[in-house]
């Protein structure tokens, strides 16, 4: 059975949720803090970066795994804030409910930084 170091969990983290309406088949939104409690807790590792020419602009991609306790309300739409710094918005495109036991979520993080 998997089981995190819960000292280890002491990264704080906010969570923001997309909120919007679809205009012309494209979402036109924003991010909401979620609902309770929108600053969590839980464990930030970086595990890669790496950088890309597109469209003739070097991009930096950045990314990271965020192991926190279960709760339902996690998306894939999800960004997340790491040290509740607006300067480190990861965008969530990986959510893995481990063992399936509703206790502890592993979320891979990336963040594009153009440069």
């Amino acid at each position: 059975m998997y089981k995190p170091k819960a000292l280890a969990m002491t990264t704080p983290f906010r969570l923001k949720h997309r909120t919007g309406t679809s205009v012309n088949g494209a979402m036109n939104g924003d991010y909401q803090d979620a609902a309770t409690p929108a600053v969590r807790f839980g464990e930030y590792k970086p595990f890669h970066g790496s950088e890309a020419l597109h469209a003739g602009t070097m991009q930096i991609q950045d990314g990271g795994t965020l192991i926190t306790w279960y709760m339902p309300d996690y998306a894939f739409s999800d960004r997340v804030l790491i040290n509740d710094n607006a300067a480190t918005v990861y965008d969530v495109i990986s959510i893995e409910n481990v063992d399936n036991r509703n206790l502890y979520i592993v979320m891979k993080l990336r963040r594009v930084v153009t440069a």
